[in-house]
């Protein structure tokens, strides 16, 4: 059972922005630096490219299973996030690995990748769980140093908690809890400049807002949390409603998907909008994921026989459209209804996925996986 740590309500007043504007900054520095000198190592070359296809299919024949939610009543697994600890310089893996899982039972479940065995089940979340995320804080530049998987939920009752699971430890603690105007929360994810100091996390509801709060683990008061800024668009002809929201891997961009097919992009340096983007089919947004190297973005629909576009960011444009069941959203000429297995006008064979879920990039952003 998780052990629940006394918590404090959440402040009312807001946070001095500046300190956690400096230590974003300062993260983006970092991680844009290391982003480069990523992507120089995974130039695609045709060389490269089949190292790429080689690993892929090496690693998929790889993948175990594991029953993490046993609830036959509520069955059912939400959402799931990759935590892991960044490997050190000359390191080819990371130390640390886990998968978050959020069930329809209302829990969320921590799997230790390493280990093969569950790590813990967090304390039940009223309503379902809508959103899962988590960062290794701590220990980073020093191997005796105490570090910590923090791992945040988010309930479509618009209930957010930030849990803690000690370092060699199997029980988590339950830090803090905070309820955002009972809106669904569609994305709870922790920012990069986290650390032994304070927890920073970016909350998006459907009732348009999308929120900067922070935990403080060191000084000022523990237990609450803090809104360090909002991300409010102006001119606005009626509210938005958001579907999906993802962070760059930097640290300083959000995307924010609404019900009618836009994307907003928001630069959290400035806290102003930095663009917009429309999609073809004006379908709500339920999945956005950035690619590692940072300069595409990729965006779909859970409705029947909907695309997926590829953004670039640089000129936030979309400069690619693929038709997950084979489908141009007209007939593809086979002789089939969109959504339906059988063989393209190549003689390919067609499978009918269902409804896109998710979509994530590969590490170096050459595939696209749904």
């Amino acid at each position: 059972p998780a052990k629940r740590a006394k918590t404090a309500p959440a402040s009312d007043a807001e946070a001095d922005p500046r300190e956690d504007a400096d230590a974003m900054i300062a993260t983006w520095k970092s991680l844009s630096k290391l982003r480069k000198a990523q992507t120089k190592r995974h130039k695609k070359s045709d060389e490269r490219l089949r190292e790429y296809r080689s690993l892929v299919r090496s690693r998929w024949s790889e993948l175990r299973k594991a029953n993490l939610h046993k609830s036959s009543a509520d069955a059912g697994v939400l959402c799931l996030a990759n935590v892991a600890a960044a490997a050190a310089e000359g390191e080819e893996a990371r130390k640390e690995e886990y998968v978050v899982s959020g069930g329809r039972d209302g829990q969320a479940v921590v799997y230790d990748v390493g280990r093969g065995v569950v790590l813990a089940s967090l304390a039940k979340c009223p309503g379902l769980i809508s959103s899962v995320a988590g960062a290794v804080i701590g220990g980073k530049d020093d191997d005796n140093a105490s570090s910590f998987v923090a791992v945040v939920t988010g309930s479509d009752e618009g209930t957010i908690r930030l849990h803690s699971l000690p370092s060699g430890r199997d029980e988590p603690a339950l830090l803090a809890e905070r309820n955002f105007d009972s809106s669904p929360v569609v994305s709870a994810v922790i920012h990069p400049s986290s650390d032994d100091q304070a927890v920073r996390m970016i909350v998006a509801t459907r009732n348009g807002k999308i929120a900067l709060v922070k935990y403080r683990l060191a000084g000022g008061e523990r237990g609450a949390l803090e809104t360090v800024f909002e991300l409010t668009r102006q001119g606005k002809e009626k509210e938005d409603v958001y579907t999906a929201g993802a962070l760059h891997p930097d640290g300083l961009i959000y995307a924010a998907g609404t019900d009618e097919g836009t994307i907003f992009i928001w630069d959290l340096k400035t806290k102003a909008l930095a663009g917009t983007l429309e999609s073809d089919d004006q379908q709500s947004i339920d999945c956005i994921a950035f690619s590692e190297n940072g300069y595409h973005v990729a965006t779909s629909s859970s409705a029947p026989s909907t695309a997926i576009q590829i953004w670039d960011l640089r000129k936030l444009q979309s400069i690619a459209t693929i038709h997950p069941n084979g489908s141009d959203g007209n007939g593809d000429g086979d002789g089939k209804e969109d959504g339906q297995s059988g063989d393209d006008a190549n003689g390919n064979t067609r499978v009918d996925i269902g409804r896109i879920s998710s979509v994530a990039f590969d590490p170096s952003g050459v595939f696209l996986a749904y």
